[in-house]
């Protein structure tokens, strides 16, 4: 009667095949010691150069007419917090508007006074990134305050470049309640705090713009024809008064048409300034119903949350990796030796002359 026995995972067989290499690493620990103090040195010195990162985030809430309802919120902060306050596709703008280059690059351009020196943001944050010296104004790359973007190609490619590495820094995101978060990480606590806060007022002033564009357009047109028919008033008012100076002392009718039309003229411009002053009200009512409603709910405040480097756990971890490196490098010469003697020896045994 034969039997079959199932050859399935045996724990002391496998001891018994890894023992070898056991024994070779135990010979030689020496080598893995030192190569896991190497690669624990390595990763202890690149952690340590690694600058402290400072975190921040502000929260604001945008209240922007509902289109279609011809009504606004009435209270904007239950309204963002019911998330209700404004439409969809307004803060996906406003996310969107976060994240342009164009608009970083002009929060860059703004000014600000830190340790009391007033200085645009895009030379501090050259500054304290190493690539300009602190109050370098003679370098070519320091921007100046009359700069505009546009009027210098290499100032624009450096102006670009560094609003797309501050770009990889920078999140937004509409939270469940309805209010937008903005997130920043810098290598300077001051730098964080103020991007943010001047950010927040660039695209704040960008997207406010746009709204009321159109309204604000109506209420210049619609003043310049106010005033205009105020010109044209006085004008007819002197003239009125110029044909009553030189009829003076005459009898007849037909001397007094031209006044006559000039009166007529006068009340019919007055009705017309009128309505002109009633369309400037309602212009300018409808310009500030449009007029977004953005305010900050939670603002930066010192001290930021700040995130050093890790040198010790990182030059452990480095360590353990050196000492793994290590036996497997052991593990493999003895290997890779035993391999190359096993194949020398089969090559000798066909090539031996057959008997």
């Amino acid at each position: 009667m034969s039997t079959q026995q199932n050859k399935g995972f045996n724990l002391f067989d496998t001891l018994e095949k890894v023992k070898p290499f056991l024994t070779t690493i135990k010979k030689r620990w020496y080598i893995t010691i030192v190569t896991g103090l190497i690669f624990g040195f390595i990763g202890y010195y690149n952690e340590s150069q690694k600058p402290t990162s400072y975190s921040a985030q502000i929260t604001y809430m945008l209240e922007d007419e509902i289109l279609g309802s011809g009504q606004a919120t009435a209270n904007p902060l239950m309204a963002a917090i019911s998330g209700q306050g404004a439409p969809a596709s307004s803060k996906a703008i406003m996310n969107d508007l976060t994240m342009s280059n164009k608009l970083i690059e002009l929060t860059l351009m703004r000014p600000v006074e830190i340790d009391k020196r007033k200085i645009l943001l895009v030379n501090y944050y050259q500054e304290f990134s190493g690539y300009l010296g602190k109050n370098n104004t003679k370098d070519p790359f320091w921007y100046k305050d009359t700069y505009t973007i546009g009027s210098n190609q290499n100032l624009d490619t450096r102006l670009r470049s560094l609003s797309s590495m501050l770009k990889l820094s920078l999140k937004t995101k509409v939270m469940e309640s309805g209010l937008l978060k903005m997130d920043l990480s810098s290598g300077d606590e001051k730098f964080t705090k103020f991007f943010l806060e001047q950010h927040l007022k660039t695209i704040s002033d960008f997207y406010i713009n746009k709204r009321i564009e159109k309204a604000q357009l109506a209420v210049v047109s619609i003043k310049r024809r106010k005033d205009s028919l105020s010109a044209v008033i006085q004008g007819k008012e002197y003239s009125a008064a110029a044909i009553v100076d030189n009829s003076f002392g005459a009898v007849m009718r037909r001397a007094q048409v031209p006044e006559i039309q000039v009166r007529k003229d006068i009340t019919i411009l007055n009705n017309q300034y009128m309505e002109s002053i009633s369309a400037l009200a309602a212009a300018k009512s409808e310009l500030e119903k449009r007029r977004p409603f953005i305010s900050v709910v939670d603002d930066v405040r010192y001290p930021l949350e700040s995130v050093g480097p890790k040198s010790v756990n990182q030059g452990v971890i480095s360590s353990i990796i050196g000492i793994l490196i290590g036996a497997l490098l052991l593990v493999g010469k003895d290997f890779g030796g035993d391999f190359l003697h096993k194949q020398k020896q089969a090559f000798k045994e066909n090539q031996a002359p057959s008997i």
